[in-house]
Formats: structure tokens, sequence, C-alpha cells
């Protein structure tokens, strides 16, 4: 929220300048002035991703889904520990869409998942 104040503040600022001072001024800082206030306000709509991505997990849960990325299960020692209970499969790792990722991924060695660090 507060980076949608910040990002969006100086267009609307800018719009009720121009509404109620005379905007006869030079016109080619008035239109420098609006390009970066426009690109500050659009800027907004590329960081709304990144902010979601941090702050929900819902959002992560739901980006996946849709872009079709299975969950990744966790590595502890030997023993394979799924993200969600009761998705490991005896002759690899499942995800919780069903995949078997031992089959598809190249990280997965011997039915196990190898975590980059």
């Amino acid at each position: 929220m507060v980076v949608f104040a910040i990002l969006w503040l100086p267009i609307h600022l800018f719009l009720l300048f121009i509404y109620f001072v005379d905007s006869s001024g030079p016109q080619d800082v008035l239109a420098a002035v609006f390009v970066l206030c426009t690109g500050l306000a659009y800027f907004n709509s590329c960081v709304n991703p990144i902010i979601y991505n941090r702050t929900s997990k819902d959002f992560r849960d739901a980006f996946r889904s849709a872009v079709g990325c299975p969950k990744r299960v966790r590595v502890d020692g030997d023993a394979a520990t799924p993200l969600q209970p009761g998705r490991t499969a005896a002759a690899g790792i499942t995800a919780v869409d069903g995949t078997n990722l031992a089959a598809e991924d190249p990280q997965c060695v011997d039915g196990k998942i190898q975590l980059e660090n």
C-alpha cells in the first residue's frame, strides 16, 4: 500500500498542479515532468508481482498453479519430506499435481531433489 501511494502520488500532484496553476510555463519542462510522473505510476505495475510474491503465500501458490510449476519437495538427509504430506511415491518423488519429478527434473537424482544453495 505504501509503495502504491509513493508511486502514484507524483502524477496526481502534477495533474492537480496543471489544473489549478497556470501551466503556461516552459512546455518542455512540463512534458518531462509528466513523463517522469507517468513512468513512476506505470512502474507500480512492475513492482506489484514482486511485492505480492514476497508477502502472500496464496499469490505464490496461485502463480505456480497458473504457470504450471509443480511444488518442490525438501530433502532432509536420506528421507524425502514432501511439502504436502502423503505425496511421495515408491518409484520417485511426486509433486502435488501428480507429476513424477524424478522422471522430468534433471536436478532429481536417485528419486531425491537436489536443492541449490
